[in-house]
């Protein structure tokens, strides 16, 4: 149980030093379509972008290394740690000073994660679900990850971002799921048809949520699009985790309550977190000169035409 929250808790930095990287990257890369697998090719080309890549290369080893060894309802919630090694990250990227603010909003953070990692239930009794229920159930999480990005399309800025990173946070959260899933099946005899169903829907979801967050990232808002995909993620995969792996969920009324107080701490902490100046100084109003430049110079030809 240790290691695997060691194993977590490194991931987390390692999505987190990958988020800062890509994000700067993302803005600066020219992409009008949500979406738009073009995105990736461009973003390829950029070396700190392949940096960022790498450490999300290191975040999924991780991440997979920790569900091998304990519960989604375990793992998953340490994921909003990248919130919090976000904070430091990104003051270093842009030479700033951290908060007494932040410190107190990560520490609320980590005070929730504790309260809520002790009365989740670690035990890792599961039961093994069906080709045909992960079928289902991953064709509707495709479904309202296809609706989200769908209204991303027709909206602009801030929420543009929320809903491509609630999209990209629902899509990862399901596909822990299914790594967990992967594993599990890989031990037991006779399971080749749900190691073969999980194997096609985490080709398809993880590049999926991959791009979605690319996209949400180039649309700017870092704070608000990191708050919602590493909220969004454990809920997605504790509650999907229940209803496929039939992972044992707490019932009593004092656990209830307990979940329900670390949930308002730890919200409260991301409220106060993505409001950090070290966050919201990486907008794209003061971190993307190049972009703004690159702007500009398409609409110099329009304005010369217009007065033309």
């Amino acid at each position: 149980m240790v290691i695997a929250v060691i194993a977590a808790l490194t991931s987390a930095f390692c999505f987190a030093l990958g988020a800062a990287l890509q994000h700067r990257e993302a803005l600066v890369v020219p992409s009008a379509h949500v979406a738009d697998v073009r995105l990736l090719w461009k973003l390829c080309r950029r070396p700190w972008w392949l940096a960022g890549t790498v450490a999300d290369l290191g975040s999924m080893t991780l991440h997979i290394f920790a569900l091998s060894l304990g519960t989604l309802a375990l793992v998953q919630p340490l994921g909003v740690t990248g919130l919090v090694f976000a904070i430091p990250l990104a003051a270093l990227l842009r030479r700033q000073r951290i908060r007494r603010l932040d410190i107190v909003a990560a520490l609320a953070v980590v005070a929730g994660l504790i309260t809520l990692l002790k009365t989740l239930p670690s035990n890792p009794t599961t039961a093994l679900p069906s080709a045909l229920s992960v079928i289902w159930m991953v064709a509707a999480v495709l479904g309202l990850v296809s609706a989200l990005t769908l209204g991303a399309h027709f909206a602009p800025g801030r929420p543009r971002a929320l809903l491509l990173a609630a999209a990209a946070g629902t899509a990862f959260g399901m596909t822990a799921v299914l790594v967990r899933t992967l594993l599990l099946a890989s031990r037991e005899p006779g399971s080749a048809p749900v190691v073969v169903a999980v194997s096609i829907a985490i080709a398809l979801l993880g590049p999926y949520g991959y791009l979605l967050l690319q996209g949400a990232y180039r649309a700017g808002h870092f704070a608000a699009s990191i708050a919602a995909t590493t909220v969004l993620n454990p809920l997605v995969a504790v509650l999907a985790g229940g209803l496929l792996l039939h992972e044992k969920l707490p019932s009593g009324t004092s656990a209830l309550v307990l979940i329900a107080a670390a949930a308002v701490v730890i919200c409260g902490g991301v409220a106060l977190l993505v409001r950090s100046p070290a966050i919201l100084s990486l907008a794209p109003t003061e971190e993307c000169p190049e972009h703004h430049a690159e702007t500009e110079q398409a609409h110099v030809p329009a304005m010369a035409g217009a007065r033309g």
